[in-house]
């Protein structure tokens, strides 16, 4: 500190040193401004902890997402059909028929089972901590990868991670696609900057059987020729699906594949999906919630901007655009020939398809934005070293809007579905609503130039 202070002094530059006090002094002042700033952040965590854990309790005492899947667990211990509606958020629906089908995987129920053996409180519960547990071993994970692993640096992070709302959110819906996937593509981005091809196959392999989200993960593989990642991957989930057939019997597979697509399509509009195919499907198609007996309304009715389009058509022609988006992309991001290590623009080009995912998998939840914990903090590491000021606009501009919780955009969603105001208010409530997506899109403009740039060749004598 003394060293460096003793540098950009100017006093130096007159007599050639600096006088004593006057370190002194600078070196004071920035121990109080650090010291300040972690007792800040401690107090954060302390209060933020406590919320959090309300939420685990609230989950446990009412219901989340983690409802669903361990009704379908109980399902399989009770020798029922075991993709068999349940009836865990039946407060409202955006089904037209009052029923609910676990969504994920045959191979997530093998992860859930063993918390079906107890109560759905105390089930729900230990869910809870261990999702939270795990978005706080990916923050933490990748501070130290990125080399930020200094208290001063890693408290303050983990305490703005905490406060963001989709960490909250996450916490509250307990949903399988929180923790356990972040951490899952944190450990295999880990693995792929180590060589360690094979072990990153297999756990996107995991990640992906869990919750098919992250599925842009086996087109990275592809796109940055990682050809042994590729053929784990794609050997994990074989054995992970012949492993849930032996288990659970080959018709569990074909009660997934059942009624669910048709079920979720309609879901598929719910005003707090940040995906192409939701803005594609709520517009063309409205969304119209269907309140199930003692029911409370979640969002209003959306009058569709393009009457006379069915759901189905609406859902089609989404997936076709966000297709569309994903061959753009893929164009750009193709890596000509393999490299023999894993460099910057492979960072960059992981980062890129993590936050593009959000956009073109056909249901995405804000609540699932903490995936984005490697992303954020790469990109924000790059950017502070680099002389990119547009980037930088980006980044900040970007952060500032997936700072704001979710529940600020309700009122817009509101006011959209008023035919009485006047259409420019309707079209800038419209337009607010798509904010969280537009911050995705600035983020992904932010780590072009990373794409593209070329790697550092060491100079040879």
């Amino acid at each position: 500190m003394l060293e460096y202070l003793y540098r950009r002094h100017p006093w130096r530059r007159l007599t050639g040193k600096m006088p004593v006090v006057q370190v002194e002094s600078s070196v004071l002042r920035h121990r109080l401004l650090w010291t300040g700033v972690v007792g800040i952040a401690v107090l954060v965590l302390a209060v933020q902890g406590v919320r959090l854990f309300h939420a685990i309790q609230v989950s446990a005492d009412t219901t989340s997402d983690f409802c669903i899947d361990y009704q379908t667990a109980r399902h399989w211990f009770d020798g029922l059909q075991v993709y068999a509606p349940t009836n865990c958020w039946s407060r409202f629906s955006s089904t037209p028929l009052p029923m609910e089908y676990d969504t994920h995987p045959p191979p997530s129920l093998l992860l859930v089972a063993p918390f079906a053996l107890l109560s759905y409180a105390s089930a729900s519960w230990l869910w809870g901590v261990l999702n939270l547990s795990c978005m706080i071993a990916s923050l933490l994970l990748v501070c130290r990868e990125l080399g930020l692993w200094r208290v001063r640096v890693v408290l303050p992070l983990l305490a703005l991670f905490l406060l963001w709302d989709p960490t909250l959110q996450s916490t509250f819906a307990a949903n399988i696609g929180g923790g356990i996937s972040c951490l899952l593509i944190v450990l295999l981005w880990c693995a792929l900057r180590r060589g360690q091809q094979g072990w990153a196959g297999v756990l996107a392999g995991v990640v992906i059987l869990l919750k098919p989200v992250p599925f842009l993960l086996l087109l990275c593989f592809l796109l940055r020729r990682q050809w042994r990642a590729f053929r784990s991957a794609l050997l994990a989930m074989g054995a992970a699906m012949l492993i849930s057939a032996a288990v659970l019997g080959l018709q569990v597979w074909l009660e997934y594949l059942g009624p669910i697509p048709s079920n979720e399509g309609y879901a598929t509009a719910v005003p707090s999906n940040l995906a192409i195919e939701g803005y594609v499907a709520r517009w063309l198609s409205g969304y119209q919630e269907f309140l199930h007996p003692g029911a409370v309304r979640a969002f209003a009715d959306l009058p569709p901007l393009f009457p006379g389009v069915s759901v189905p058509i609406a859902v089609l022609l989404g997936e076709l655009l966000a297709g569309l988006v994903i061959v753009a992309c893929s164009y750009w991001l193709w890596k000509r020939q393999a490299a023999p290590r894993w460099d910057e623009s492979d960072d960059a080009a992981f980062a890129f398809l993590l936050i593009l995912t959000f956009l073109v998998f056909p249901r995405t939840w804000h609540w699932n934005l903490g995936m984005l914990v490697m992303p954020l903090l790469w990109l924000g590491v790059k950017l502070a070293r680099a002389s990119n000021k547009k980037g930088r606009v980006l980044f900040g501009a970007a952060l500032l809007i997936l700072a704001i919780p979710f529940s600020v955009f309700v009122p817009a969603f509101l006011a959209q579905a008023q035919p009485a105001l006047p259409w420019p208010v309707q079209a800038v409530a419209l337009l607010v609503t798509t904010l969280p997506s537009v911050a995705l899109v600035l983020l992904l403009t932010a780590l072009w130039p990373f794409l593209t740039q070329k790697p550092l060749v060491a100079a040879t004598a």
